[in-house]
């Protein structure tokens, strides 16, 4: 969907939902409000430097949700990172990797050279493994006050 889809902007709500629920979730370091007002900014302005992906079923409820965006690590090594990945328990498997096909695809678009996902779990790990994701590093925070 694109920003000048009426679709894309009726599901918006039902998106930002599911993304905000995700980050309060699985990343209490993050302000999940301004996650979602970043996508819907980008979204709108048709930068690109996020991509969201929603699920829809026949009904037009989101049954998954795919968040990515584009980081460069010290201005020098850009790739595209799956921030978020989140489907009903009932929709098969199978569509995990073609979801992670179609941010490939972004992601060459914009010539990255590599995609990473963030994985919440161990066994998120292993299902990213299972898909050609190799282990990287293991990202751990520690929040600093300023004041």
């Amino acid at each position: 969907m694109t920003k000048d889809a009426p679709a894309a902007w009726g599901l918006m709500p039902q998106f930002l939902q599911r993304v905000y629920n995700f980050t309060v979730k699985h990343d209490e370091t993050v302000d999940a409000s301004q996650v979602c007002r970043d996508f819907e900014a980008d979204f709108g302005s048709g930068v690109g430097e996020m991509y969201g992906l929603a699920l829809v079923d026949e009904a037009g409820k989101i049954r998954g949700v795919l968040l990515a965006g584009i980081e460069i690590y010290r201005r020098r090594w850009p790739c595209a990172v799956v921030y978020q990945w989140e489907k009903e328990k009932d929709v098969g498997i199978e569509i995990t990797h073609t979801c992670l096909q179609m941010v490939e695809g972004w992601a060459r678009m914009h010539k990255l050279p590599r995609l990473r996902a963030l994985a919440e779990t161990d066994s998120r790990a292993r299902l990213f493994g299972a898909i050609g994701f190799a282990r990287g590093p293991v990202v751990v925070n520690k929040e600093l006050s300023n004041g």
